[in-house]
This record gives C-alpha cells, structure tokens and sequence, in this order.
C-alpha cells in the first residue's frame, strides 16, 4: 500500500508542470526580440514582388520580403513591406523554427503585436482574430517560402 501512495505521489508531482507566467513569456519575447533587432551578423536575402487582386490580373501594389538568418540557415526574422495605397510594415520572429512574435505596422494605426507559443496567439495588442489569423498564416507561408529558397 505505502508503494502504491509513493507512485501516485510521484505521478502527480511529476504531472503538476511548472507553467510561466504570462508576463514572463511576454517579457522573454521582448528580450529575445530585442536581440535579433540588434544582431548585424545576420545574414539578408532580399525577394520583391507584384501584389495582385483576388483573380491575379491586376497589379494592386507590391511587396519585399526580407529574410533574417544565420550561416547555418537557422531563420530568426521575416520583414514583410506591402506597399498599396499605404504601407504595411510585418515583422515575424522565430525561435527555434518556432515563430514566437509578429508585429504589424502602418503609418495610420497603432502598433499591432501578437506573442506566440507553439502556433497559438497566447497575447495581443491591437489585434483583432480575423487579422490575428491572416498573421499566423503569413508566417507559415513564408517560413516554408524560405525553406525553399534556403536549400
């Protein structure tokens, strides 16, 4: 009987994980952010394009995608500039292959920032959830565009 308490014991210290504060995620986020702003020894590829409407005929702007990475191929950023009738600032960060924070910026608005953990917005500002989406999906778009371009 003693054995079997010791093991439910154990079982459940062992399951009660540890969780991080919300705030410190967010705070670690910034940090790390922070650091990838300031690395000059990343490397840049550069890819420009024709922005289209819905059928693909007309031209409706254009955008440059700039990809932030090591020698190693170890993406950390991805800074997405759409130029229609205004401008559109993105910028997606990866951690580990993993995107953890998307910023989103136009000259008429607010600053937008969406904080990630394993692909789920976990905090946001000015975000609404159908432009919270349309981010998310950018990111896989274009993380799995760099993979591509990267080989």
């Amino acid at each position: 009987m003693k054995q079997i308490m010791i093991f439910i014991l154990l079982v459940t210290f062992c399951s009660c994980a540890t969780k991080i504060p919300l705030a410190e995620k967010v705070r670690a986020a910034n940090d790390y952010v922070a650091g990838i702003d300031a690395n000059n020894d990343l490397e840049t590829t550069r890819v420009n394009g024709v922005l289209t409407d819905v059928s693909g005929v007309t031209d409706t702007g254009q955008y440059v995608l700039e990809y932030y990475y090591n020698t190693h191929n170890n993406l950390f950023r991805i800074k997405n500039i759409e130029t229609t009738d205004k401008v559109v600032v993105e910028n997606f960060y990866f951690k580990n292959k993993q995107l953890i924070f998307i910023t989103s910026e136009t000259a008429s608005a607010s600053l937008k920032k969406l904080y990630i953990s394993k692909g789920k917005i976990i905090n946001e500002s000015e975000v609404d959830a159908a432009y919270g989406k349309i981010l998310l999906n950018k990111a896989k778009m274009f993380q799995k565009d760099f993979k591509k371009i990267s080989k």
